[in-house]
């Protein structure tokens, strides 16, 4: 389960993998999930692993809903854990500028920046997965 971005020669695949600390007592650790990034772009591909919180899936899926039926605004993932950072805005012709910036080991790694222009007809297919993925883990509380 999961969720992709893509355009032309482009693909950023966060899939999540499990819940490290389903056992935990406390919100916080409840509601962190390990999950593998894989990114393809033209000259580069990229494999790491990081961990996001199932608020920052919810909220990166609330604002690009927003952004999607608005055609208007921003959205982004900035999660706390920085190995990546996704930022997505769309012009009044309904085009798509994706800036992504990764970091892994976060501190001491390798950095890789980069931006693509989609349609909004892109944002359909990470809708649905965001949704898919906030259904299979949603935010959970003690």
């Amino acid at each position: 389960m999961g969720f992709s971005i893509k355009g032309n020669n482009v693909s950023v695949k966060i899939e999540v993998v499990c819940r490290p600390y389903s056992n935990a007592e406390n919100i916080w650790d409840l509601n962190w999930l390990t999950c593998d990034i894989s990114i393809k772009i033209p000259g580069y591909t990229a494999n790491f692993n990081t961990y996001l919180t199932c608020s920052e899936i919810q909220s990166f899926f609330i604002e690009l809903k927003q952004m999607h039926e608005t055609l208007n605004g921003k959205a982004s993932l900035s999660p706390l854990e920085s190995e990546i950072f996704i930022v997505a805005e769309i012009n009044k012709l309904g085009k798509v500028n994706w800036k992504i910036t990764t970091e892994y080991p976060v501190g001491t790694g390798n950095s890789l920046s980069f931006e693509f222009e989609t349609d909004q007809s892109y944002i359909y297919e990470t809708l649905q997965d965001l949704k898919s993925t906030i259904n299979e883990y949603p935010i959970l509380s003690v």
